[in-house]
């Protein structure tokens, strides 16, 4: 999948936060790969919220507004190669959003960066060739590590039908199981080939769907607490708030606070 012209240029860098911090905001249309190689973050990607923990990468295509808090009282090491979309055909901009944001960090995106970030900062020539180079193989490992064949010609219809069935049900009970016989295949094997081509079993992309439903509730209306937790299908307020606390490390009503007061000046 050839994403890039030959122009095109990367920003490649590493930064630690000895006690949380914060990266950002990038605005406009950005392309990046943000890898943390120890601690934790909370990357925002326009109106959706994503852990990430040591080990984990995150393929973020923003339309606006890009940004990573680092957890405070963590030391995070966090590295990021990030590009814009201005000459990127809108075409391969399509296939790209189809493409899993969270993945499992492997070891040669690992040696990418460490290349890449121990050039210098010069603008000498030779090294920004050489890091835009590396910037392009950052990008071809990331396709490589989630199979290069999610093209949008090869997708299964049934993964786009099983989306599209999350999508509508979120609010209350997914039965994988009936869908599955429903669609004439195994659960097992729904199970394996949307986990292929998505990173995300149906389970955990449900769960991640509430949760991104949950956010942008939180963060652009005034429904109350008790209405988001029962409108994105958690059993109760009090297993919404458990859920959000344990996934983003801040309560409903903190990541209301915080995240309406940090997109004030976006």
């Amino acid at each position: 999948m050839n994403i890039f012209p030959l122009t095109q240029t990367f920003r490649i860098d590493e930064y630690n936060y000895p006690q949380g911090g914060n990266f950002g905001p990038i605005t406009g249309e950005t392309l990046g790969i943000i890898f943390i190689g120890r601690g934790s973050g909370l990357i925002t990607i326009d109106k959706s919220i994503f852990k990430l923990t040591g080990g984990l990468a995150c393929f973020a295509l923003s339309e606006n507004y890009l940004n990573i808090t680092c957890q405070i009282g963590i030391r995070t090491s966090l590295s990021f190669c990030i590009t814009d979309l201005v000459e990127i055909e809108n075409t391969t901009i399509l296939q790209l959003r189809e493409l899993p944001t969270l993945f499992q960090a492997t070891y040669h995106l690992r040696k990418l960066f460490d290349l890449a970030t121990g050039l210098n900062r010069s603008n000498d020539e030779i090294v920004t060739n050489y890091r835009n180079i590396l910037g392009e193989a950052i990008f071809s490992e990331y396709l490589c590590s989630v199979d290069k064949f999610l093209y949008l010609e090869d997708y299964p219809e049934f993964v786009t039908r099983i989306k599209q069935y999350i999508e509508t049900h979120y609010m209350g009970d997914c039965d994988f199981e009936r869908f599955s016989q429903n669609l004439g295949v195994s659960f097992q094997y729904l199970t394996k080939v949307f986990t292929k081509y998505t990173g995300y079993t149906p389970t955990a992309y449900l769960w991640n769907m509430r949760r991104e439903k949950a956010l942008e509730s939180l963060r652009n209306s005034n429904y109350s607490i008790n209405y988001v937790s029962r409108a994105c299908g958690f059993k109760s307020p009090y297993h919404f708030s458990n859920h959000m606390k344990k996934h983003f490390s801040y309560s409903p009503t903190e990541i209301r606070r915080r995240y309406r007061y940090n997109l004030s000046d976006d």
